[in-house]
């Protein structure tokens, strides 16, 4: 997060700048190098004035002739500097500067085994800052880190970066002993100028909520006031009604009681003609049931009469026919025996005759025929 550049010193320089002094360090002889931490652990860290690009990337070999280092290189002349910015940033790496070479001067021997005089300092203990045709730089190391290769790669000459950096410690060589800071984050003048645009959009915006909140607020408090006096307005109007109520109710109460007694009387003399009524239709529908249920009677005596008759006449025919039958029958047995025996009578009549006739020769006797009668 970066801070607007008026801010960006003035707040360090409020801290007492001689905790500087506080910083431990610590030479680690495998490394080569002497770390530079405070008390809790971590190390220095500041931002710089927006800074001229003199070179984005500059490469160091090593003895090898491998890349040993890389740097951006960024310009520090104090013709740039026209608010103080520079003066300001140059200050604190100066300081470190000096607090560095007073460690070595303290612990030359245990470190490095031997000594070295103010003037041998100088020449040993070289500061970041250097000048060349008459443009002081400084060189910040670029770490292994490609998001911010990138970045820097991208970077062209002439752009002005705000950077933050790291003081990691000093890198011990044969010759020199390099004090480095190390590139942590940095961000480009027109991007700034972009973000600083969205910031004071959004202070704006703060600001109008802020007079927004504060409006709100007295709405408020009015609206509570308003809430209080509502409250006492209410409170006596509902006393007054409630009073009014009471009176009204009585009244109604005494109106509705006499309305209901006549209602109720009205209603008993109502219900009793309304049971005369309904007794004398019971009554009537008990006679009429009686009736019903004497004229069913009646027409089931006269079904089961006309029942008795009809078999009664069913069995006089009978009867009769069957007397009928009887009586042919006879007479039919009449009849044949009458025949038989006027069969018997003409066989025998014949034979008779027969025999005369051949006996006498007598001519025969003409016969009339003689009809039945049956009675």
């Amino acid at each position: 997060m970066y801070v607007e550049e008026d801010d960006a010193y003035e707040r360090f320089n409020k801290e007492d700048i001689n905790n500087l002094n506080q910083l431990n360090y610590n030479f680690v002889l495998s490394q080569r190098f002497v770390n530079v931490k405070d008390s809790e652990g971590k190390y220095f860290r500041c931002q710089t004035p927006f800074l001229k690009v003199l070179k984005p990337v500059h490469v160091t070999l090593n003895k090898k002739k491998t890349i040993a280092k890389k740097y951006i290189i960024l310009e520090t002349n104090d013709d740039l500097d026209f608010n103080g910015q520079i003066g300001d940033f140059l200050l604190i790496i100066n300081k470190i500067h000096e607090i560095s070479q007073e460690k070595i001067k303290n612990h030359s021997l245990e470190w490095f085994n031997t000594e070295f005089d103010d003037i041998g300092l100088d020449i040993k203990v070289r500061r970041p800052i250097d000048l060349q045709k008459d443009n002081e730089f400084i060189r910040i190391c670029i770490p292994k880190n490609k998001e911010i290769e990138d970045m820097v790669n991208n970077l062209s000459t002439e752009d002005y970066i705000l950077c933050n950096i790291v003081f990691k410690g000093l890198k011990v060589s044969n010759d020199y002993i390099t004090e480095e800071w190390e590139l942590e984050d940095f961000i480009t003048q027109e991007k700034f100028n972009q973000l600083q645009s969205c910031e004071e959009y959004l202070n704006n915006n703060e600001l109008v909520e802020k007079v927004a909140t504060l409006l709100d607020v007295e709405e408020h408090n009015e609206g509570i006031q308003l809430n209080q006096d509502d409250a006492q307005v209410d409170t006596q109007v509902d006393v007054q009604l409630n009073q009014d109520d009471v009176q009204v109710d009585a009244r109604v109460d005494a109106q509705l009681n006499q309305d209901d007694t006549q209602n109720d009387a009205q209603l008993n003399q109502d219900d009793a003609q309304v049971n005369s009524q309904k007794k004398l239709l019971e009554d009537s529908e008990i006679s009429i049931v009686e009736v019903n249920e004497t004229i069913l009677e009646d027409e089931k005596e006269i079904s089961m009469n006309t029942i008795e008759k009809s078999e009664l006449v069913k069995k006089k025919k009978s009867k009769e026919k069957n007397n009928k039958k009887s009586i042919n029958e006879k007479i039919l047995e009449n009849k044949l025996n009458r025949t038989e025996k006027s069969s018997s009578f003409s066989v025998d009549s014949s034979l008779f005759s027969g025999t005369y006739m051949k006996e006498n020769t007598v001519k025969p006797i003409k016969k009339h025929s003689k009809k039945i009668i049956f009675t």
